[in-house]
């Protein structure tokens, strides 16, 4: 009777300790990729790993659209972040998950977006 207590002590507190890890991995991933104030386009790019670029164009105005890294699998996130910056490098808006937020993003995405590169982004706005 007593192997049995224990037992099922073991279990209840490896298996709170297991999901008090994942929240903890999970919470330390978009800490990462949050941007923080006044950071650089510079800054963001080497601190979160940002990937794919596109300038875009609504209503005459140009912003750029900044892809973090796909997150790790544990985070379950259905998309990787992104970054909407305007056409000084100020960050304007961002998702931690673009997956979840698809409806929110597609009022940025715009049939006027064109792949650019990082050198390019950094040349327009000046940094």
């Amino acid at each position: 009777m007593k192997t049995t207590k224990w037992t099922a002590a073991i279990v209840a507190v490896l298996l709170f300790g297991g999901i008090a890890l994942y929240f903890v991995l999970v919470r330390s991933y978009y800490d990462r990729v949050s941007p923080v104030p006044r950071c650089t386009i510079e800054d963001l790019s080497v601190r979160v790993g940002l990937g794919r670029w596109q300038k875009c164009q609504r209503n005459g105005s140009v912003f750029y659209l900044a892809e973090g890294q796909v997150p790790p699998g544990y985070v379950l996130a259905s998309g990787p972040p992104v970054y909407v910056f305007d056409s000084k490098g100020i960050l304007v808006e961002w998702f931690e998950d673009s997956g979840d937020e698809p409806s929110d993003l597609a009022g940025w995405r715009v049939p006027s977006c064109q792949d650019v590169t990082l050198k390019q982004v950094l040349d327009e706005v000046g940094e």
